[in-house]
């Protein structure tokens, strides 16, 4: 989930955008918006680096840090998320390109993006045409996260700033707040510029970092029950979000199950997410890929949010508001042609997420959604049956 509307109060209300910096020689740190073209990673591609030299973690878990635990689970998620843009990505992209992709893999491409594999044009013929343009852009967006994890560029902040982007395992980190200094130094009503429409209460989210002030994910009038302010944005049902313009990614409570206090409130989550998909048990025929939602799923997710900028030719990532999620929404916001298009799918992050998952778990076919043996869908008669939507609410075998 992206997270958008940030403003900084000073003297005036400043609207916050990134503007492209100068390039630079590439073994220098470079903005990672002013030019992400393949042909600039440096050749041989610096060693990745870890997660805390890739991404600030503060330690002061009562603001939004993480403990030494979470720490770890990050990491090995991480390399997780990482493994998949540096060669497991690249390689299918690769194979698909010139129909040598496995059938599986062939049809998540199709199922998830809207690109026809090897069985549909035939063995061995290469992509063409719009297709070869997408799978290009899916290779320049895990370009984008390999130059991140490897050291080559870092985003700025909300001021211009060039730095690492911060990582927090709470929104405890933003505090919502009702009044603002005035340059008087008195105290005034701090009014969503958003819902004030809406006859909304005074109060905004606060970053105690850089005074940014973003709003709440809701009118704070509302009192919607799934977005209280002290989880705003999380909500008691997100994951992750990433708000760009600040150049941060904060992991949420459900993410990390259990109890959440954020006093006088205590919420109460279920099971924590498995690090990795590999820890997640898949019994053929009855998993389905909704349970395979990890935490190295969900740094990818964000991870897309994070280089999704639509420089040049990456993607532009669709924010919160506009996100498909669940494998049939995002299979039928790339293949149903009344709602959506590849563009569309290559726009969304969790299509990605998929993906990534699906290869994670490449000792199962994911095409339709569950855990299908190999040689499943030949031995049925539909290995080379042309994608139906209804089929994933249907199909019963």
């Amino acid at each position: 989930m992206k997270l958008r509307l940030i403003i900084t109060f000073a003297s005036t209300v400043l609207a916050l955008h990134s503007g492209s910096g100068s390039r630079t020689t590439s073994n220098k740190i470079i903005r990672a918006d002013d030019d992400l073209d393949p042909e600039d990673l440096p050749d041989p591609l610096p060693p990745r680096l870890d997660l805390e030299q890739v991404f600030d973690i503060s330690e002061d878990v009562e603001h939004g840090g993480c403990t030494q635990d979470q720490i770890d689970r990050l990491r090995k998620a991480y390399h997780e998320a990482v493994d998949l843009a540096d060669f497991k990505i690249p390689e299918e992209i690769g194979n698909f390109a010139e129909g040598e992709e496995d059938p599986a893999v062939g049809w998540m491409f199709n199922y998830l993006f809207g690109m026809p594999g090897s069985e549909q044009r035939g063995p061995g013929v290469p992509i063409s045409g719009n297709n070869d343009l997408n799978i290009g852009k899916i290779d320049f967006i895990m370009q984008a996260i390999t130059k991140h994890a490897h050291g080559i560029v870092q985003y700025p902040n909300n001021r211009g700033i060039i730095i690492k982007t911060r990582l927090y395992c709470s929104p405890k980190w933003l505090e919502f707040k009702t009044t603002i200094a005035a340059a008087d130094g008195s105290e005034g009503p701090l009014q969503s510029p958003t819902w004030a429409d809406e006859g909304s209460p005074p109060g905004m989210l606060h970053d105690v970092v850089t005074n940014a002030y973003l709003d709440t994910t809701k009118n704070p009038n509302a009192n919607d029950p799934e977005f209280p302010i002290d989880l705003d944005p999380c909500g008691m049902r997100g994951y992750a979000f990433t708000m760009v313009s600040l150049n941060v990614i904060t992991i949420c409570p459900l993410s990390w199950g259990g109890s959440f206090t954020r006093e006088p409130n205590t919420y109460t989550f279920g099971n924590a997410l498995a690090v990795t998909a590999g820890e997640i048990q898949v019994t053929a025929g009855v998993t389905h890929i909704d349970e395979l939602l990890s935490l190295s799923h969900t740094l990818l997710h964000e991870y897309m949010h994070l280089v999704g900028r639509g420089k040049r030719n990456i993607p532009f990532i669709k924010s919160n508001e506009l996100e498909d999620y669940g494998f049939e929404n995002c299979v039928t916001l790339a293949n149903d042609p009344t709602i959506g298009s590849t563009t569309a799918a290559l726009g969304n992050a969790e299509n990605y997420a998929y993906f990534g998952t699906a290869l994670l778990r490449n000792d199962y076919d994911w095409r339709d959604g569950v855990a299908r043996d190999h040689g499943f869908w030949a031995a049925h008669g539909m290995s080379k049956r042309t994608l139906q939507l209804d089929r994933l609410k249907t199909l019963k075998v």
